[in-house]
């Protein structure tokens, strides 16, 4: 977490206190957007896009928890090798890309007041959801939060490893600086 953005709003308007529920998630959006986009700039020839459908396939077919988990991890398994491809054909490519992913990454959480802006914005998100399938549009936005899961998911699947493994690394390092 680097920071947060301080604003103000009406808490008396239903429409910017639904904002609130979409400034409390910009980080998390913006960053994967960030990450797609360096992918797709530095690495044309991989199609992310078909890489999170597949894995998003694998989770949408599973049938059971341990079949999800059984996907999980083939869908680690493609990963793994998609990544040492990237590796040993273009090295510096790589680690410039594997930086600036999981600088991004590590830093997506959102800040203490984004969480409370998003409690604040959800109260009004679900509101606006019951309502609309109260009207009779619930099998739509069954479909559009099933394909968010999943596309989270698999973004999640996709790069959390770079995160850990740049976690380790900077330990690694601010341990060896502060040698005396």
């Amino acid at each position: 977490m680097l920071g947060y953005v301080q604003h103000t709003y009406n808490p008396a308007s239903y429409y910017q206190s639904l904002g609130q529920f979409f400034i409390g998630l910009a980080p998390i959006v913006g960053g994967l957007l960030s990450v797609d986009l360096i992918t797709e700039l530095l690495f044309p020839q991989i199609d992310i896009k078909e890489i999170i459908k597949a894995i998003e396939l694998n989770l949408s077919s599973s049938e059971s928890v341990l079949s999800a988990l059984k996907g999980l991890l083939i869908s680690i398994q493609l990963m793994k090798g998609h990544y040492i491809e990237l590796l040993s054909n273009n090295p510096p490519r790589f680690f410039l890309w594997f930086f600036l992913v999981s600088s991004i990454l590590s830093h997506l959480t959102p800040s203490p007041a984004d969480f409370i802006g998003v409690r604040i914005g959800l109260i009004y998100f679900v509101g606006i959801v019951i309502l609309a399938c109260l009207v009779g549009i619930n099998a739509v936005i069954y479909e559009l939060t099933l394909e968010l899961v999943y596309y989270v998911t698999a973004v999640f699947i996709n790069f959390f490893p770079f995160v850990i493994l740049h976690n380790v690394v900077l330990i690694m390092v601010g341990k060896i600086l502060t040698l005396k």
